[in-house]
Protein backbone atom coordinates (compact mmCIF):
# COMPACT_ATOMS: atom_id res chain seq x y z
CA UNK A 1 0.00 0.00 0.00
CA UNK A 2 2.20 2.61 1.38
CA UNK A 3 6.27 3.50 0.09
CA UNK A 4 9.01 1.51 1.10
CA UNK A 5 11.57 3.40 3.77
CA UNK A 6 14.87 3.20 3.31
CA UNK A 7 16.92 1.23 5.12
CA UNK A 8 17.65 1.68 8.93
CA UNK A 9 20.71 0.55 10.42
CA UNK A 10 20.81 -1.81 13.04
CA UNK A 11 24.21 -2.83 14.48
CA UNK A 12 25.38 -5.83 16.50
CA UNK A 13 28.34 -6.05 18.89
CA UNK A 14 30.51 -8.50 20.56
CA UNK A 15 32.10 -6.94 23.39
CA UNK A 16 33.36 -10.70 24.79
CA UNK A 17 36.58 -12.60 24.63
CA UNK A 18 34.89 -15.30 22.03
CA UNK A 19 33.04 -15.44 19.01
CA UNK A 20 29.31 -15.46 18.43
CA UNK A 21 27.85 -17.90 16.14
CA UNK A 22 25.14 -15.78 14.67
CA UNK A 23 21.66 -18.14 13.75
CA UNK A 24 19.49 -15.75 11.72
CA UNK A 25 17.32 -12.99 12.37
CA UNK A 26 13.74 -12.27 11.89
CA UNK A 27 11.40 -9.30 11.40
CA UNK A 28 7.52 -9.15 12.30
CA UNK A 29 5.18 -6.82 11.40
CA UNK A 30 5.94 -4.88 7.86
CA UNK A 31 9.47 -4.66 8.37
CA UNK A 32 11.78 -6.63 6.28
CA UNK A 33 15.59 -7.39 6.58
CA UNK A 34 17.66 -6.21 3.37
CA UNK A 35 20.99 -6.96 4.67
CA UNK A 36 22.18 -9.52 7.37
CA UNK A 37 25.37 -10.17 9.18
CA UNK A 38 27.28 -13.51 8.41
CA UNK A 39 27.50 -16.42 11.03
CA UNK A 40 29.96 -15.83 13.14
CA UNK A 41 30.91 -12.00 14.80
CA UNK A 42 34.38 -12.10 16.18
CA UNK A 43 35.59 -10.53 19.86
CA UNK A 44 35.83 -6.96 19.85
CA UNK A 45 33.57 -6.94 16.49
CA UNK A 46 30.18 -5.13 14.97
CA UNK A 47 28.25 -6.39 12.32
CA UNK A 48 24.85 -4.52 10.52
CA UNK A 49 21.47 -5.36 9.74
CA UNK A 50 19.52 -3.24 7.06
CA UNK A 51 16.03 -2.93 8.27
CA UNK A 52 12.98 -1.90 5.68
CA UNK A 53 9.64 -0.43 6.54
CA UNK A 54 6.93 -2.03 3.85
CA UNK A 55 3.78 -0.70 5.09
CA UNK A 56 0.69 -2.64 4.38
CA UNK A 57 -1.88 -0.67 5.40
CA UNK A 58 -1.61 3.53 6.14
CA UNK A 59 -0.75 4.35 10.26
CA UNK A 60 1.73 3.37 13.16
CA UNK A 61 2.63 0.10 12.80
CA UNK A 62 5.47 -2.03 15.39
CA UNK A 63 7.29 -4.83 14.98
CA UNK A 64 10.72 -6.52 16.16
CA UNK A 65 13.70 -7.65 15.45
CA UNK A 66 15.26 -10.88 16.91
CA UNK A 67 18.72 -11.64 16.31
CA UNK A 68 19.67 -15.32 17.37
CA UNK A 69 22.55 -16.00 18.58
CA UNK A 70 24.42 -18.68 20.62
CA UNK A 71 26.00 -15.81 23.44
CA UNK A 72 25.42 -16.14 27.38
CA UNK A 73 22.79 -13.32 27.08
CA UNK A 74 20.57 -15.30 24.55
CA UNK A 75 18.75 -14.18 21.45
CA UNK A 76 18.64 -10.01 21.15
CA UNK A 77 15.44 -8.05 20.27
CA UNK A 78 15.09 -4.46 19.33
CA UNK A 79 11.40 -3.11 19.13
CA UNK A 80 10.88 -1.67 15.39
CA UNK A 81 8.32 1.23 14.18
CA UNK A 82 6.61 2.88 11.08
CA UNK A 83 3.84 5.17 10.37
CA UNK A 84 2.28 4.19 6.95
CA UNK A 85 1.29 6.99 4.72
CA UNK A 86 -0.86 7.40 1.48
CA UNK A 87 0.57 7.11 -1.75
CA UNK A 88 0.40 10.35 -3.80
CA UNK A 89 -1.72 9.81 -6.66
Amino acid sequence: MGRKSKAKKVTAANQGKVSITMMGAQVTGDFALSKVCGSTLKPKKKCSYAVIFVPTATGTTAGTLTIDNNSSSGPRTVDLSGTGQQQAK
